[in-house]
């Protein structure tokens, strides 16, 4: 019975000499996540833990280096279309900004483009005989003066995918609305006549459009791009005004409005800087012609005053002129 109970406390002696010896050489959790990431077998410590490289698929699996892109800039255009000799606009100008969501596999892109030409007063004489080539005409009785404002406002909103197909080119995909907006307001007195017109278009275009942007050229920090989109739209196109003419045709009410098919191409020529990853100055050419639209002043020879309606919407006006933008990139 002795021997058997030295014996048992001997046993119980050596496991817990041989427990203790495993303590002491055990492996932390910080010291284990080491081993895991540095590649080394050993011990390891936390310091080990916290300075190692990170696994290289450990990199944000949705966005690319740069988040996002801001340009905001100027841009200055002019209105060109063959009636614009009767009543000439001033330059328009305007606000430009685009924002870029960078992802791994594409961009997606919001702009925004507004300009507006304020108000252009013209003065044209009204001579005896002369008329304004509505349906019936409207005939000056005697000589006077003839005035006319004008203002023509365009906003455009538009959402796009940039696929990227290689270093120098990236496709452009995407939807677009844009707003023409234009005013009329003409009035002459003379000794037998006096007459006031107002007529308003607006022009709501609803389309998709494709694209590409290419690199031309790279110096340095400084690169040349030619951006071009075509689009095919539904312009669903309104005119509406009011006639005050005495001794004839007195007061009468004008609205029409109709849907077409338009157009709409655009190209850039941009010249970018860029001062450091995150900062950058562009400056360039941008211009759009579009088909079928509705423009104030071609609403004269559409308008019928027997039925009080008529529209104009086949004008292909090119707006064009210069830009400069600020990028940011974060």
């Amino acid at each position: 019975m002795k021997f058997t109970l030295r014996f048992l406390a001997i046993l119980a002696l050596a496991i817990a000499t041989t427990s203790l010896a495993q303590e002491d050489n055990s492996v932390s959790t910080a010291e284990l996540f080491s081993s895991m990431i540095s590649g080394n077998n050993g011990q390891g410590n936390a310091a080990d833990f916290q300075n190692s490289a990170p696994r290289p698929d450990w990199g944000n699996p949705i966005f690319g280096e740069q988040m996002i892109t801001v340009t905001h800039g100027a841009v200055i255009l002019q209105r060109q279309h063959d009636n614009d000799s009767l009543l000439p606009l001033n330059s328009m100008a305007g606000l430009e900004l685009d924002a870029i969501l960078h992802l791994r596999e594409m961009n997606l892109e919001f702009g925004w483009l507004g300009v507006f030409s304020g108000t252009t007063t013209q003065y044209l004489p009204a001579f005896a005989g002369g008329n304004l080539p509505t349906t019936p005409p409207i005939i000056f009785g005697s000589d006077g003066l003839l005035a006319t404002q004008y203002s023509s406002d365009l906003n455009s909103f538009e959402f796009n995918a940039r696929l990227p197909a290689s270093e120098s080119l990236t496709g452009i995909i995407g939807l677009r609305y844009i707003n023409v907006y234009e005013t009329v307001h003409l009035t002459t007195s003379t000794v037998t006549d006096n007459l006031g017109w107002k007529t308003v278009t607006n022009n709501n275009l609803f389309g998709a459009q494709a694209g590409a942007d290419m690199a031309l050229s790279r110096i340095g920090r400084f690169q040349i791009n030619a951006i071009g989109k075509a689009g095919v739209y539904v312009n669903c196109v309104e005119q509406e005004g009011m006639l005050v003419a005495f001794p004839a045709p007195g007061a009468i009410s004008i609205h029409d409005s109709n849907a077409k098919v338009a157009f709409l191409g655009e190209l850039k020529l941009l010249g970018t800087y860029r001062f450091t990853d995150y900062l950058a100055v562009s400056a360039g050419y941008q211009a759009l012609w579009f088909s079928n639209l509705a423009l104030g002043q071609n609403q004269f020879a559409a308008v019928d005053f027997v039925t009080g309606n008529g529209i104009h919407a086949t004008a292909s006006p090119i707006f064009h002129g210069a830009t400069i933008q600020a990028v940011v990139s974060w």
